[in-house]
């Protein structure tokens, strides 16, 4: 055990090492903000379904539904960690060589996944207690009961998806490939979040009565529907039920493990993508920055890393949007507020006229999506080393480079923002005033919000790493990124949710967004000096 707990500790380090890069304190800081971030938007959204819950009575829906989610939020989240800290790690023959055993790599493994995932299972606990303290509902024996049943049962979701997947690995090589896994997986997953929100989105929180008879069907996991009778109804033999579902649980896991795992994993695969070479017929009928637009496109979407992690990440952000406004219109058409007069509701309360209202709506997707894309923010880390010092050897300025990163960038967020607002005009029949408004908030953004990106990613690149995945990982410019966004966001939104002058704010916007689009080449030569210094 003490062999055990000595290698979690040097895995622990080791990818904390890995993970702070050049800059620890700016990682942390960036970090530490998305930990407050999506604490503070998912917890808030469980703290209101839980305590709803509880305040109407439904004290074992809302237990069940606390079981459930932890499930299904582990699940989607440890799906990816496992094979990564299992599999794709490439450390395995390394702590073969130690002198470690098998059993005590295993166990090491499990545990820094468990580690990982102990801030998700503590954040739905603390939710869980604190609708609990609103509601008044729920005695202390239940509150300590029901936190040890949730981490319990969140340790026990992680086995249980560790078992399928080392099945998996084991009878199906095709998923052996990490970019392979990692594209098909994520894939699934997203298309998981978006069915899932839709679902939650559909329900009336308002109306309690169609929660009364409503059943989660915990059976599906014995884990947690043996927890979840043991909080509701203590019992020995409830308890009973708890300790043979874990023991079945973790005994699987460990034998699947011992049999499955080690020779499977020393041989999945960790390729990094073939880059082809480029071809040069023809080469001389097409412009320079054409060809290096076209590179860029072509790494962005051969590498199934930067697909998965840059290209449909960004779909994904669209899609939930529009799937939930879909929903909230389709809710608003039954109520006593029609959707055609909802646009007119809006610019009504905040003053402002259909022009400015769909200038804002361009300047808002524009720093949205160009943050979450993380295309700007990422192109020059993703170069590497070696790529950057055949850049600067090249005859090719690098202005060119820079121009060519900042027009695909600009691309991929247009489709992003045509992709959650053309139906969204569509549907409300907005006027020919609100398809300009839109265009002149949304062109001069989006290019300077990619430019500001690329300026970050210059003054803070990521350049050292082994493979594609590690150059996203590692880099923090992303979460920079989010943070610039939601300060221009804070600034520009509050004043006019406020009525604050209005339509002002938005001339102010949109005004700085123009100037700064006079300033491109100026900054961009300023980038490519600086990058003559990297």
């Amino acid at each position: 055990m003490n062999r055990t707990l000595l290698l979690f500790s040097m895995m622990k380090k080791n990818t904390r090492m890995l993970q702070q890069g050049k800059h620890p304190t700016l990682r942390k800081v960036g970090m530490i903000f998305l930990m407050i971030y999506v604490a503070a938007v998912y917890g808030g959204l469980a703290i209101m379904q839980f305590t709803t819950l509880l305040s109407a009575g439904l004290i074992e829906l809302a237990i069940s539904a606390a079981f459930a989610t932890l499930v299904v939020f582990v699940a989607f989240l440890v799906v990816m960690m496992i094979p990564t800290i299992f599999y794709f790690s490439n450390d395995l023959k390394v702590y073969l060589a130690m002198p470690f055993t098998p059993n005590q790599i295993i166990g090491a493994k499990t545990m820094i996944v468990a580690y990982g995932m102990t801030p998700v299972i503590a954040l739905v606990a603390a939710c869980f207690i604190i609708s609990g303290v609103i509601s008044n509902t729920l005695g202390i024996a239940q509150y300590i009961l029901m936190t040890l049943s949730l981490f319990a049962v969140g340790y026990a979701a992680i086995v249980a998806v560790g078992v399928i997947e080392i099945i998996l690995m084991r009878f199906m090589p095709f998923f052996r490939d990490k970019d392979r896994f990692m594209l098909i997986v994520g894939g699934v997953v997203s298309i998981g979040v978006v069915v899932l929100m839709l679902a939650i989105n559909r329900m009336d929180f308002d109306d309690m009565t169609q929660f009364s008879s409503l059943h989660i069907p915990l059976e599906f996991f014995p884990p947690a529907w043996a927890s979840y009778h043991l909080v509701v109804h203590p019992s020995l033999w409830n308890a009973l039920l708890v300790i043979v579902s874990f023991a079945i649980c973790f005994g699987l896991f460990w034998l699947c493990a011992k049999t499955l795992y080690l020779d499977i994993a020393q041989n999945a695969a960790i390729h990094v993508a073939k880059k082809k070479k480029a071809k040069t017929t023809g080469a001389s009928n097409a412009s320079t920055l054409s060809v290096l637009i076209k590179t860029e496109f072509k790494n962005l979407l051969r590498s199934p890393t930067y697909l998965m992690n840059n290209v449909l990440s960004g779909f994904l952000v669209p899609i939930i949007m529009m799937v939930s406004f879909y929903v909230s219109f389709t809710k608003a058409s039954d109520s006593a507020i029609n959707i055609s007069e909802l646009l007119p509701l809006v610019l009504d309360s905040i003053q402002i006229g259909e022009f400015w209202f769909a200038a804002l709506i361009g300047i808002c997707c524009a720093w949205v999506f160009t943050s979450f894309n993380m295309i700007a923010a990422t192109a020059i880390s993703r170069q590497g080393r070696n790529r950057l010092r055949w850049m600067l050897s090249a005859p090719t300025p690098l202005t060119m480079h820079l121009k060519a990163y900042v027009y695909v960038g600009t691309i991929f967020t247009l489709i992003n923002t045509a992709v959650f607002v053309v139906p969204l005009f569509i549907w409300l029949k907005v006027s020919w005033v609100m398809w300009l408004g839109l265009i002149v908030g949304f062109v001069p953004s989006v290019v300077f919000e990619n430019v500001l990106n690329l300026m970050v990613d210059c003054y803070h690149p990521s350049l050292d790493w082994m493979d594609e995945n590690e150059a996203i990982k590692k880099n923090t410019n992303s979460l920079i990124g989010m943070f610039f966004m939601a300060v221009q966001m804070v600034i520009v939104i509050v004043p006019i949710v406020l009525n604050i002058t209005p339509k002002m704010m938005v001339m102010i916007a949109l005004g700085v967004m123009v100037i700064g689009c006079f300033f491109i080449r100026p900054i961009l030569n300023h980038l490519s000096k600086r990058m003559m210094d990297m």
